[in-house]
Parts: C-alpha cells; structure tokens; sequence
C-alpha cells in the first residue's frame, strides 16, 4: 500500500481521510462510529482501481524516496506530518543535506517508544517519505492521542508532533 501512495496518490489519501473523519448520524441523529477496517477495504479498493500511470514515477521506489538528485540545500528538515490530525495513516517527509545514517522513532506522550520507522540506515543527500500506520513495535494499533516522531541524523536531530484522532 505504502509504494502505490506516494508519491503520485497523496490526493487520494487525504480524500479518503476526509471521508472517513465525516460524521455520519443515523435518521434519529445517533452517531455512527466509522470503522477502521471498513476505511482500510475502501482505501485498497480505491488504490487498485487508479491507473497504474497514475501511480507516480517514484511509487516504487524503497522507503517512499522522493527525489534523491534533489536535496534539500544546506538544511537537515523534518517537515510537519500530512495530513496531521490523522487516521490511521500520516506521511512523513524528511530531508538531508548529506549522506548520513538515519533513525526515525515515534514516541508516545510519556516519552516511550512506540515504533521505529527507520533503525540507523544509510540515506544519501536528499528527499524522503515514510508512512506510519499508527502501530506499534508489536503491530497493534495505537489508540488516539499526541505523539512525536523524532530524526536523528550524523549530527541532527528534529521532532513533531502527530495527532492521531479515532
């Protein structure tokens, strides 16, 4: 799902997040929680049926790279989370003026750690994207709340704040 998103179908997503975070009330006007699976089947069906053109030239391309002839000029960069409130899915761009090892984490409000998304890997001088799915190390959802993701490079070392809502 990750390499058919990004980055050709980021429109996509924030439309079908959009739709999902749209309240729905019964005739009565009782609320209708949606439900995250029902939003995960929408999503794939969505996916599947764009053209593959329309995919993006960097679709597959490991890790959601964006651009690596382009970097980001003299500034390490962690850019704000899109969309952010998110769920259950955010995509989060970096950049790196060199060639360094990264490491991108996510940690809960109390500081713990909830999810590695990059372990000390190499990245050479340029554009990145990950996408986190709100789960933890484990694989199971995280439930609603503040979170920060951090990057460390070489010598820098950048945090946000995520707002996951469900």
């Amino acid at each position: 799902i990750k390499e058919l998103v990004y980055p050709g179908n980021l429109k996509l997503l924030e439309d079908l997040g959009n739709e999902y975070i749209k309240p729905k009330y019964t005739e009565t006007g009782i609320y209708i929680a949606p439900s995250p699976r029902a939003f995960d089947l929408l999503f794939i069906k969505e996916l599947l049926e764009l053209p593959k053109e329309s995919w993006g030239e960097n679709a597959n391309t490991p890790e959601g790279e964006l651009d690596k002839a382009s970097t980001t000029g003299d500034k390490f960069t962690l850019e704000q989370n899109y969309p952010n409130p998110f769920n259950p899915l955010t995509q989060i761009r970096f950049g790196v003026p060199e060639d360094a090892w990264i490491t991108m984490k996510i940690y809960d409000i109390l500081g713990k750690e909830i999810v590695v998304l990059i372990n000390n890997e190499f990245r050479s001088a340029g554009r990145y994207s990950v996408i986190w799915d709100s789960k933890d190390l484990n694989g199971s959802s995280v439930s609603s709340g503040i979170y920060f993701c951090r990057l460390v490079s070489n010598e820098h070392v950048k945090t946000i704040k995520l707002i996951l809502v469900k």
